[in-house]
């Protein structure tokens, strides 16, 4: 494997700039999958690990399981499991089209959205089960949370445990479900694309609605349960996109507004409370301090991100 052909440089911005910018962590490696179909180790100091082609098609899900594999699935929904060297372990072909969210549990077995619904896949890459009623498609989302499944397409939530018995569905909100997070009480933070951001309780019943500000796109969780969340980036929305921090209670601390084409599809935050913000057609990987600075880019020449993670 080979990154000679892929130019990347990083800058770290200057002290003023970003006032604890000493404390971002240099020894991290991320992850990217790029709408080209390659998936690369980077970290912040300028140094390609490695990288492997895929396909020809973009990465649509890519998370790591407890053993620090990747599993990565594409728009022509394949899922692919890589370890941390990027060598190739297996390929799984069973789903339907655009696999749009990947959940691992703690016993490493993974769960796919497809265009046919949720699978389970085990630790070897065979499939489990299918529960087809939560649809899927490019916009579905499948979260791990405790014991149980969280998947959504459309406006219902569903639980599942996790030999696919469904527990309850929530279809309280307004729009369709754009992301699940879950934070401390078990309770659980659904972002929502026109109304706003809600919380539910572990069983499935409304809490409340913790900001009523229409379109968001994603949604991260830091260790303080602050939240940062991507809003107004559709063109549907008829507003304009920001990088937005909220206290656990849903008040505003600050917000940034966000140049660039496409929609938000993903927030990372690292245990240092650095957020990295992944958007549409971007071609870099980006950086924020707690205080909304820009502090860190990793430019990409060949072709934008499509993912994350840490």
């Amino acid at each position: 494997m080979t990154i000679s052909a892929l130019l990347l440089s990083c800058e770290l911005f200057d002290e003023d700039q970003a006032v604890d910018q000493e404390d971002f962590n240099t020894d991290q490696y991320f992850y990217a999958g790029l709408e080209n179909g390659m998936v690369l180790k980077i970290n912040p100091i300028e140094e390609e690990i490695w990288s492997e082609q895929i396909g020809d098609e973009p990465i649509t899900a890519i998370e790591r399981n407890r053993n620090g594999n990747m599993i990565i699935g594409t728009e022509d929904g394949y899922v692919h499991k890589l370890d941390d060297d990027g060598n190739r372990i297996w390929e799984y072909d069973e789903q339907e089209d655009f696999i749009s969210g990947i959940a691992i549990d703690d016993e490493n077995n993974t769960y796919t959205l497809g265009g046919d619904g949720l699978h389970k896949i085990s630790p070897d890459g065979e499939y489990v089960w299918r529960y087809s009623d939560a649809g899927g498609g490019s916009e579905g989302v499948v979260a791990f949370q405790e014991e149980y499944l969280l998947t959504a397409a459309g406006n219902a939530i569903h639980k599942l445990d996790t030999s696919g018995q469904q527990q309850w569905v929530y279809d309280d909100p307004d729009a369709a479900v754009s992301e699940i997070r879950s934070n401390e009480g078990d309770l659980i933070i659904v972002a929502t694309q026109g109304d706003g951001l809600h919380q539910i309780d572990s069983e499935g019943a409304p809490v409340r609605q913790i900001y009523s500000s229409g379109w968001i796109d994603v949604v991260g969780i830091d260790q303080d349960q602050n939240m940062y969340i991507g809003t107004g980036s559709d063109e549907n929305s008829g507003g304009e996109a920001e990088l937005v921090k909220l206290r656990e209670n849903g008040s505003q601390v600050w917000s940034e507004p966000w140049e660039r084409d496409g929609e938000f599809r993903q927030i990372q935050i690292d245990d240092e409370g650095f957020v990295f913000p992944v958007g549409s057609g971007l071609d870099e990987i980006r950086a924020y301090n707690r205080n909304a600075e820009k502090i860190w880019t990793y430019q990409l020449e060949t072709s934008p991100v499509s993912l994350m993670i840490l």
